[in-house]
């Protein structure tokens, strides 16, 4: 039988996202111009709405249905898979040096277990979405299931997918031999989401 171990249980009292951490869209829009891609993506969103993106700089909590827009709007640029999934490797690369500061982790040992992270890497979700909940899931020694309730954002092909790059290289970069980052398809009705992680 496989094995189904919950590391960190849902906390289904947050309710559903209502807001996300404003560097999170503003990193994705800087790519965004880095893939030479800010024409396109201003054409494919509404220009007040952008508008609205933008003043809302500095730290603090962009309203999830502006993050929503921004998002739809990624989707329908003309990227592949492969390119979305590149984005998102290239922001998961900055994200494992935080993650072994949250970790408190001094050092990188050359066998470092995955399993010592999930506690930093889901406090560090929590401070990046207002609301919505994740549940950790050890499916083997080396297997872990990601499991999102109640984040719209997922509903997008973009965010999905460079959701996968992102958690491959977060965990890649700090040491983890990740073979593979398998996202699942999302499902609406519930707003459920899953990304499971195998390594060697």
């Amino acid at each position: 039988p496989c094995m189904r171990e919950i590391v960190i249980p849902h906390d289904l009292t947050r309710g559903p996202v209502r807001a996300v951490r404003r560097m999170l869209v503003h990193s994705s829009i800087a790519e965004i111009q880095q893939l030479g891609l800010y024409d396109e993506y201003r054409a494919n969103i509404d220009k007040a709405t952008l508008e609205h993106i933008l003043e809302l700089i500095g730290p603090g909590w962009m309203p999830v249905e502006l993050a929503q827009a921004h998002y739809g709007a990624c989707n329908r640029l003309s990227l592949s898979d492969e390119q979305i999934h590149a984005a998102g490797l290239r922001a998961g690369e900055k994200m494992g040096s935080q993650l072994i500061v949250g970790a408190q982790i001094s050092s990188l040992p050359s066998e470092r277990s995955a399993w010592e992270l999930i506690a930093a890497f889901s406090r560090m979700g929590r401070r990046m979405h207002e609301g919505g909940s994740t549940q950790y899931l050890k499916l083997g020694p080396s297997k872990l299931q990601i499991e999102h309730v109640g984040n719209p954002l997922f509903a997008e092909r973009y965010y999905r997918l460079g959701h996968g790059g992102f958690m491959y290289q977060t965990f890649k970069s700090v040491g983890i031999d990740v073979i593979d980052a398998k996202v699942s398809n999302f499902r609406a009705d519930k707003l459920l989401f899953d990304v499971t992680l195998t390594w060697k």
